[in-house]
């Protein structure tokens, strides 16, 4: 005579979950990961086809918020990540240094200062007052002006499954941690973090540098603008 197995009440609602999982998958279709899966990668243009960061900051008038030469110091990059996939060879410059040439030329339209000057050197994580002092007395300027470059990053966010594919939202971060000593004294005269982003719907999923390029000098303008803005606003009285 055939053995009967004995079923306890947790062996057998385990059973009874696994037979109805098997019964019900065939009904449920595709899951939403695998409606995902034929994402297209995106692939940095080819050189020729890049891109340029460079662009022409717009003039301003009106009085001098400082009556003093400013020395603009290579900008540090402190991002975590490089603008998409590992890289930044989705324009025709490097990254930190075209942005770094954008920053001087808009500080140099702002009429915030009464001169500016380019400081070919890169400051350190560490940065002593001795330091400021003697780069500002070898360039003949009165304040320092500091920045690092926090974000400058392309993302793709997933906006709405349809039926003949997917729609992206391209999206393009841009910021900054800028500071202005006065070497002197050691004084920060200012220092803000600035954080602007700009976007674009995409229905291929095939990235094309006009995707891009655009949110990218918008949002690095922008968060230019917002550095004059609040210098001019916020920054401290400056005493030789």
């Amino acid at each position: 005579m055939p053995r009967l197995h004995h079923f306890t009440p947790a062996k057998l609602a385990a059973a009874l979950f696994i037979i109805a999982g098997l019964m019900l998958q065939p009904l449920m279709g595709a899951s939403p990961v695998a409606a995902f899966d034929d994402v297209k990668k995106i692939k940095a243009p080819k050189a020729k086809k890049r891109p340029s960061l460079s662009y022409r900051p717009n003039s301003v008038r009106g009085a001098l918020k400082y009556n003093a030469r400013v020395g603009i110091l290579t900008l540090r990059d402190a991002r975590v990540m490089k603008f998409f996939g590992g890289t930044d060879d989705f324009f025709a410059e490097p990254a930190p240094q075209a942005i770094g040439d954008n920053l001087y030329f808009e500080m140099k339209s702002s009429r915030l200062f009464k001169s500016t000057k380019r400081i070919d050197w890169t400051p350190g994580t560490e940065l002593s007052n001795t330091q400021l002092a003697q780069i500002a007395k070898q360039n003949g300027v009165d304040l320092i002006f500091v920045a690092d470059l926090q974000a400058f990053n392309m993302l793709r966010e997933k906006m709405v499954l349809e039926k003949k594919g997917v729609d992206y939202k391209i999206i393009v971060r841009f910021g900054l941690f800028g500071q202005l000593i006065d070497p002197g004294t050691g004084k920060i005269l200012w220092a803000e973090q600035v954080s602007r982003e700009f976007s674009g719907l995409n229905s291929t999923g095939r990235i094309k540098p006009y995707d891009y390029s655009g949110n990218a000098l918008q949002a690095m303008q922008a968060g230019f603008d917002d550095v004059k803005k609040y210098i001019r606003a916020t920054g401290l009285e400056y005493r030789p």
